[in-house]
């Protein structure tokens, strides 16, 4: 009788072990599915958003070059009179917070209308490079005018098929890409970076 207990005693240790490893087994399955899924999500929550953020980009680089396209087939002279009039009634059209002018010799003119005086950019990368005649964009850490990051979207603007200035469109925290930084994943907010 003691062996038949100790038998029963043993096939119930064995079954109870047998048990727990596999109750152990679907866990950690579980557990490493529930992680998989949850990296797979992350990763397209990732792609779809760099995705977004990278065709507004394009959005962004293409629309200072069509602006300076358009306000260049308009000027008659050298420099631009009035750039804060004209580029006023576009700002709304395109999706910068700002649009603004450097003329040839490096004076950024868009403040000159308020009746504050133009500053010199011509130290800035984007006045060298757009001078030259290129596009492209510049990430302003320390703005003149603000406290926030700014990209800068910059081209040339031309007269008479020569470089009469640089155009920039700048991006900041009122534009719709700031949103797109921002998500919840399981109820925890994450932050995306450019």
């Amino acid at each position: 009788m003691k062996k038949l207990n100790f038998l029963r005693f043993s096939i119930s240790i064995a079954a109870a072990a047998f048990l727990s490893a596999v109750i152990v087994y679907f866990v950690t399955a579980s557990r490493e599915q529930f992680l998989n899924h949850s990296f797979y999500t992350l990763k397209t929550i990732a792609r779809d958003k760099s995705e977004i953020i990278e065709a507004k980009i394009n959005h962004a680089e293409e629309s200072i070059k069509l602006l300076s396209d358009f306000v260049s087939s308009q000027m008659n002279e050298k420099e631009l009179k009035n750039p804060n009039e004209i580029f006023s009634g576009y700002t709304g059209q395109f999706p910068f917070s700002s649009v603004e002018y450097i003329r040839w010799d490096g004076l950024n003119m868009m403040n000159s209308t308020k009746g504050q005086k133009p500053f010199d950019a011509s130290q800035r990368p984007y006045y060298i490079e757009g001078i030259k005649g290129n596009s492209g964009i510049w990430a302003n850490f320390k703005p003149k005018a603000s406290q926030e990051i700014l990209l800068n979207f910059y081209t040339p603007l031309y007269y008479d098929n020569e470089v009469s200035g640089v155009i920039t469109g700048a991006i900041d925290e009122t534009t719709s890409i700031k949103p797109l930084l921002y998500s919840s994943f399981f109820g925890h907010q994450i932050q995306s970076f450019i």
